[in-house]
This record gives structure tokens, sequence and C-alpha cells, in this order.
């Protein structure tokens, strides 16, 4: 048996391990995450703050916001009630029942009002303190003013307004329900609110798709001038995911239809191409399965970077068709190039698969796969060249391209002389990378690796502004050993942001301790009425003055004397509040209580961190704190690209001598500093995504020096295979650089600029190493 009947039956067989590894897995292999939180680092912090992120993240992630706007009360409410009918119909939406949030209040109206004594709002209690009976004196002045109606309506059950007033501060009303469509108005304009949640969760792709097809339906069902306004983390994530498949099949395609042209104008033949499309194949079938059974599941966005694996993947093809073209120069025979350019390749796949394993020692998921998909689809396409191309080539006539070859290697020699004899040149380069360098800045700002659609950031705002409660993702977690600290805790934390509010820092904050004093603070509360007003004999008259017969004065007296030890637990309000209150509590476990405080209307964030913040509290800001920690690996990154590049120069010296190694290493480190001098002077910034871009920059520029020295002379098929490697990688790295996601641009651009430089410094290597062998 030949050769390369040996090798195409082991990369038949290595295939045939593939297809059974999918036969036993299935689709599990092929599951796609778009949650872009995925693909970034967790933030290891206290189990109390871990436990508010993921309460506030179930929240959130299943809802959806539809508002229809309008100049017509009527026309808003039908077309209201026409979005709750298609969403009904939909099969993957469910309304949230505006009534059942209704019932909800007013039931914990009725269970909550017995203990009307014992809960007193802030400004009753400073009132009380200071002077009792002016209470009732302001009180009966209310009743008789334009907005006596929610007072008069309930005097007989709460005639000094006390549950009334604590009832306003927890349920600012705003808007009303109508038929389901919560209803409000706003400078002569009337919205129309209708709340539903997805039945998946938000990262569902199937479920994304439906989602943004549903959007398309209701905007085309409304009539006139109104409008839908639509917002929520499903909207999020499905346009983001849609955005993430267009550019899937932007650069698969492109890069796919830049590699078949370029390999029909070369070698004008069909089994190149069959052959290449098979090793590109092969490589990304195998990068997908062995991710997904190492992952569980890819992000989408990882495939959105495996789609530039195509002109990367065809680099080997394109070095090891070049070896075979016929008039040649520079090796003593066929067989002894390619038997060169296979040693070659590999020395190259190895500095490209450590750079990419070098980006999965980072804790960042994403990034993992991205290398790991990479890493491994370019591993199965060299097996795929060399153990599968020998076979299928053994008799294929290989066209002349005697013109491409003198070109190409003219090319390369005329302009490695030219920048050669110009060392001069050399000085004002530096000048000007350093510039450029020291105006380059770091933004380690998480938000800007995804920039959201701005037209459903406006129709977020517009939402926002019609709600009677905005909350900020930033908020306090607060810890106490019982229920009585947990409430102590956050009261006494409160009083900071009581202040930050009346210093417009913040517009609100919402917490169990607005809802429930502690015990004792019921008790105070309680002798406070007792003292200032009912033992005085206060109340009888105030009550006698409104018109109260003796019976119903009687009626509220003994209502009084037997709430006396009647005291609110937390387990007990929180059986009666509504589902919005109930996410404020983490629950109890062994010793400890948690709660949430959460913010609205920040306006200073400084401000926030600069609180003094009790044992037991801790400010949370997801965002800030994720942005650290990519700061962090930014920096770790860019020491682990520095001893990369060492590390990588001690290493090539074993193989190809001391001289030879520092010029194949010299062009990714050269390229690497013009990048960054090059982005200085484009007004970009510094990011982590940007190092790993460099660190790959370094493995794909160490294989321009790799195939530029290891011959006497820049052979004339090594300096083709060159060029259309750069051509076919620029193309896929290119059309990264155009993507709307902030992280996959970073990386495209900053690839894109440092292989055109690797490109044009391979030639210098090369000339370089000529004169080292006196040439």
């Amino acid at each position: 048996m030949t050769g390369e009947k040996r090798g195409a039956i082991v990369w038949l067989l290595a295939v045939l391990l593939g297809a059974a590894l999918v036969w036993c897995k299935g689709a599990d292999l092929y599951r796609v995450e778009t949650d872009l939180m995925q693909l970034l680092p967790s933030v290891d912090q206290q189990p109390a703050v871990n436990q508010g992120r993921k309460r506030l993240a179930e929240t959130a992630e299943r809802r959806v916001l539809f508002m229809v706007t309008g100049d017509k009360r009527s026309d808003v409410t039908d077309a209201g009630v026409q979005v709750q009918s298609t969403i009904r119909q939909s099969g993957f939406l469910q309304l949230l029942d505006q009534s059942v949030a209704q019932q909800q209040a007013a039931d914990f109206y009725q269970q909550l009002l017995p203990y009307r004594y014992q809960l007193l709002t802030g400004a009753i209690v400073d009132q009380l303190e200071r002077e009792p009976e002016k209470y009732l004196q302001d009180s009966k002045q209310l009743l008789y003013s334009p907005a006596a109606f929610a007072r008069t309506r309930s005097l007989e059950r709460d005639p000094l307004y006390l549950f009334g007033s604590y009832f306003e501060q927890l349920f600012p009303a705003s808007l009303n329900a109508n038929k389901g469509v919560l209803l409000g108005e706003s400078a002569g304009v009337y919205h129309g609110l209708v709340v539903a949640e997805v039945d998946k969760g938000a990262f569902d792709l199937d479920q994304q798709e439906r989602l943004l097809a549903l959007i398309q339906t209701l905007r085309a069902e409304l009539a006139g001038d109104l409008n839908l306004h639509v917002t929520g983390l499903p909207v999020y994530a499905a346009s983001g995911s849609n955005r993430a498949q267009r550019e899937i099949r932007l650069v698969g395609m492109g890069s796919l239809v830049g590699v078949v042209l370029l390999l029909i104008a070369t070698f004008a033949a069909i089994r190149p191409l069959l052959l290449a499309i098979l090793a590109i194949a092969t490589g990304i079938g195998a990068a997908w399965t062995l991710s997904g059974f190492l992952f569980g599941q890819l992000h989408i966005l990882t495939l959105v970077f495996g789609a530039s694996l195509v002109g990367v993947a065809v680099d080997y093809c394109l070095h090891y068709f070049c070896s075979h073209l016929p008039g040649a120069v520079g090796y003593e025979g066929s067989s002894t190039r390619r038997r060169q350019v296979v040693r070659s390749m590999t020395l190259a796949l190895v500095t490209t698969v450590v750079a990419y394993l070098t980006m999965a020692s980072a804790p960042f998921p994403g990034l993992r796969q991205m290398a790991v998909f990479s890493a491994t689809g370019l591993v199965f396409s060299w097996l795929t060249v060399v153990l599968l191309f020998p076979f299928f080539l053994r008799r294929f006539c290989w066209p002349r391209r005697q013109h491409l070859l003198s070109a190409a290697s003219g090319l390369a020699e005329r302009w490695g002389q030219c920048v050669v004899a110009r060392r001069w040149f050399a000085m004002p380069l530096v000048l000007a990378v350093i510039l450029g360098s020291v105006w380059l800045h770091s933004e380690d700002d998480v938000r800007q690796l995804q920039m959201p659609n701005a037209d459903l950031k406006a129709q977020e705002e517009s939402i926002k502004s019609a709600l009677p409660s905005n909350f900020d993702s930033r908020f306090f977690v607060v810890e106490g050993t019982s229920e009585t600290e947990l409430l102590d805790r956050e009261r006494k934390f409160a009083k900071g942001l009581q202040n930050l509010q009346r210093e417009g820092d913040i517009s609100g904050y919402q917490g169990l301790s607005q809802l429930l004093p502690n015990k004792q603070k019921q008790r105070e509360n309680y002798r406070l009425l007792q003292q200032g007003l009912y033992d005085r004999g206060a109340v009888a008259g105030y009550l006698a003055d409104l018109g109260f017969d003796d019976k119903l004065i009687a009626a509220e007296i003994s209502a009084f004397k037997q709430s006396g030890e009647r005291i609110l637990s937390l387990g007990e309000l929180m059986a009666v509040a509504p589902d919005h209150w109930k996410t404020l509590f983490l629950g109890c476990e062994g010793s400890n209580c948690r709660s949430i405080v959460r913010l609205q209307g920040v306006r200073d964030v400084t401000a926030l961190q600069q609180l003094q913040l009790p044992a037991g509290v801790y400010f949370v800001d997801t965002v800030n704190d994720v942005s650290d920690v990519m700061a962090t690996y930014r920096q770790k990154a860019s020491l682990l690209l520095l001893l990369g590049i060492v590390a990588a120069a001690v290493l090539l010296s074993f193989w190809l001598g001391k001289r030879r190694a520092l010029l194949a290493i010299g062009v990714p480190a050269v390229a690497i500093a013009i990048t960054l001098g090059a982005l200085g002077w484009l007004g970009e910034t510094l990011n982590l995504f940007r190092i790993f871009a460099l660190l790959l920059l370094l493995g794909i520029g160490a294989d321009f020096g790799i195939f530029a020295v290891r011959q006497r002379h820049l052979a004339a098929h090594t300096a083709l295979a060159i060029g259309l490697s750069a051509i076919t990688t620029l193309l896929a790295f290119g059309l990264l650089s155009v993507s709307d996601t902030g992280a996959v641009r970073s990386f495209g651009q900053t690839l894109l600029i440092g292989i055109a430089v690797a490109l044009l410094l391979s030639p210098v290597a090369a000339r370089l190493q000529e004169q080292r062998n006196g040439e």
C-alpha cells in the first residue's frame, strides 16, 4: 500500500469517527447560544450578591413590553386590545393580565389595613412627633380640597388616611387598566401598555425569529397615526441574534466566494477547488462537532468568528497547490519542494494553534469557544491537506502559471530590496509608531462590545418615560442574621439614599424597609398615635367634626385599641405582597436573610460608589464589575503577548537557527508594533479583544515569516502562496471588521491591519536572509 493510500485511509477513519460522535450526540452538538453575557467572564462575589443578580435576571429575562401611542384614547385602547389578541394567537407569548396585578394590590390593601396604626409613612411620623394635632387639621383641609376623592372614598375604614398614605407611597398611580391595556397620557399623547412573557426565555433561537416576525405583524396591523414601541431583553436578544446571523452569512459566504474565485483564477481547474472546499468543510465540521461536544453549545458570535476560518484554513491548500506548480525555482526538485512545504505548514500550524490556545487560557467562555473552534478547524484542514491531497493529486496535470510565479516572485523581491535599501525610512516609521501608541488609550467598558440597535434604544426610552417606575441596572444587596437585623441595616443604609435623593443624584429607591418597619418601630408608631391623638381625645373630636356618629367613632376607637398588640412580620407581608415587591426579598437560609434595594433615576454613579456602606450591605454594578475584570485581563494578556514573542523566538531558534528565528518572529513582532501605532492614529481604543487579535497575529505573522526565511531564496511558489494566503485571510478578517458587534469589529479590524503589515514585511525578512547568505 502506498503512502498516499495510507494517508487517505487515516483521514477517512478520522471522518468516520467524527460521524459516529455526531450520531451519538445528535442535535445536542449543534445547539446555539445567543446571550452575549455568556461570552464574558463570571464575576465572583459574595453569595448574597450573586443571588441578587440571579433574582433580577430571572425577573427581566422573559418580559416584553408593547406600547401603542396615538392622539386618541379610544384608538389607543382598541389598538392595545388588537395587540393582545395577536399575542394570544402567537403560541409562544403569555399575556400578563393587568387585572391580576390590580387584584393583588386590592388584596394587599385589605389584608394590611388592620395594621394601619403600625405602618406609618416617614412624613406622618415626623408630623406626629412635632405637632400631632396639626396632622388632623391638615387632614381635614385636604378632605375639602379638589384632590380629596381618594380620601373620601376610604374615609369610613381609614378616617385618618394613615394606610392610604402608606399605600400611595408604595403604589403611585399613573396608569389605569382598561380592557387589559394600561392607559396613560403625557403631553397630549396617549399610550397603551401591554405586558407579556415569552415561554422559553430570551435566548431561544427559534423563538427569537418568531418574536421578530410577530413585531412586524403587529406594526402592519396598526392603522392611521398609531405607533408601536417594543422593548425587553427578548427583543434585544432577538435583534442581536438576527444581526449575528446576517454577519455569519456575510463573512462565511464572502470568504467562500473569494476563495472560489481566487482558486479558479490561479489554478484554472475544478479538482483543486473541490479539494479546498473539502478541506474547509472538514475543518469547520470538525470544529463545530468537537466544540459542541466540549462546551455543550456554541455561542452565535463564535460562529460569526468561525466563519472567518474559511479564509485562514485555505492557506494550507494554497501552499500545497503552489508547491506543485511547474516552473518554480529555488528548490532542487518538486518532491523536495513539497516535503519542505509540508514541514513549513506543520511549523506554521503549531505557531497558530499555540496562539489560539493562548486565547483559550483566558477565563472568557466566548474566547475559549472561539479559540478551540478555530484551532480545531485549522488542525483538521491541515490533516485533510497532508493526508488526503497526495492521493487525489497523484496524476493531476497542473497548469503552467509561470507568469503568476514570476510576478509574485518579482514583486516580492523588488519590494524587499526597496525597503532594505532605504533603511533610513525606519526612523520616521518608528517615530510614527511611538506617537500613535502614545495616543492609543484603553477602553474596557463592556457596553462598547455590543452597541444596541439605536431604534430599539429609542423605543426603550419612550416606554420608560411612560412607566411610573424605571429601575436602574445597579442595585444594593442587604444581608442580616435575622429579619429584624436585615430591616434595621436596610433602614440605616437607606438614610444615605434619602440624602442622595434630596441632592438629585437619584430619583428614588425601593426597598423592604419602606414596606415594613421593624417590630420596635411598629410599636413606636402605635404609641405615637396613642399618646399624641387617641388618648387625648383628639381623634374622637376630629371624627365628630366630620359628621361621624357615636357608633362609628366608637368603632374606630375600638379598632385602635384592639390593634395594640398587633405586629406585622416579614413572612406575613410577603404572603400578600404583589409580585414586584416579593422580588426584593431573597429569603432566609439558616442565619442569613437577604434583600434587594433597587434604584431609580441614577444620575451620579460616583455618589453611589462613595456611600459609606455598613457591614452586610453590598453595591452591585454588574457592568462596572465585568469592565474591571476585562481591564485586569487586558493587562495580563498584554504581558502574555510579550512573553509569547520571546517564547516563539526561543522555540523557532531550535528549528531555524537564531538568525532565521529572529527574522521569522520579527515579522509578527514589528507588525504588532505598527498595528498599535496605526490604531492610535485612527483614533481607536485598545481593549481585550484587540490584544487577543494581536496574539493571533503573532501566530499568523509567524507563518509568513517561517515560509519567507526557510530557504535561501524567497521561492516563486512561496511568494505566490504567501500572497494568495494573505488575500484570503485579509478578506476573512476584513469582513469581520465591518461587524456591528464591537468585540468582533475590534478583533477583525486589528487583524486586517496587522496581517496587511505582516504581508509587506515577509519579503523584507526574506531579503535580509538572502543578504545573510551573501547574496
